[in-house]
């Protein structure tokens, strides 16, 4: 079964196809040599298949993908996360819907390492990758970030609260304080990377991949930025 599927004729089975045919070939004929039902395995000299990389990604270069972290301004909310959002890509190789449904609880410690819980990757699988120390880094200056810009926010919008508050019946004042102090305070369900409304207005609602442009798909680069889950 092997050497035919080597044959020309079977040349319209796709490389996968072929690969997977043998090793279960190989695995099939292994278990009879271990129940005894033959001496030896005839497949065990056959060569295994080789062939053209059939991947559609491309691969950025080192050079490549720190000239688009350098092009990305840091000064605002959003372009901190967005510059984080990159960063995470690159050296963790996940997917663009795994990192915008990461939550701050996603990020944790395993063994003395920081990592990060995918919840949902490929195949609905989870699983969990490494995130390096630079990249926790970076997110926990991210998060910082986003923490400060809700406490100044809160307040400011709790003074102007205030200032309207002999117009305003006691219930509906209550009512009012608590939604921004709920709407400004952060917990770990919340998602990590979060839509920013314009003049730098974060939400609470996780951030989608579709405002990023489809060559992303570039940042699953190979070499020392990848590491893939």
């Amino acid at each position: 079964m092997i050497i035919q599927i080597r044959l020309p004729e079977s040349q319209n089975l796709q490389l996968e196809n072929q690969v997977q045919i043998c090793l279960v070939a190989r695995q099939l004929l292994d278990e009879a040599v271990e129940r005894q039902q033959l001496e030896k395995n005839p497949a065990s000299a056959v060569r295994g298949f080789s062939g053209e990389d059939e991947t559609t990604h491309l691969a950025l270069t080192d050079e490549q993908a720190q000239a688009l972290l350098d092009s990305i301004p840091t000064n605002t909310l959003s372009g901190q996360r967005d510059y984080t959002m990159i960063l995470l890509l690159l050296r963790t190789g996940i997917r663009r819907s795994e990192a915008a449904a990461l939550r701050v609880s996603d990020l944790t410690m395993r063994q003395g390492h920081h990592v990060a819980i995918i919840r949902h990757g490929k195949g609905d699988k989870r699983c969990i990758v490494k995130v390096l120390v630079d990249v926790r880094r970076e997110i926990d200056a991210y998060l910082e970030q986003l923490r400060q810009y809700h406490t100044e926010r809160c307040t400011r919008l709790l003074e102007r609260l205030e200032c309207q508050r002999e117009r305003l019946a006691d219930e509906e004042y209550q009512a009012r304080r608590a939604t921004l102090i709920e709407q400004h305070t952060m917990s770990e369900s919340d998602g990590l990377f979060v839509r920013v409304r314009r003049g730098e207005h974060p939400t609470t609602s996780k951030f989608s991949e579709a405002p990023y442009p489809s060559d992303i798909k570039l940042l699953r680069s190979s070499g020392k930025f990848l590491q893939k889950c």
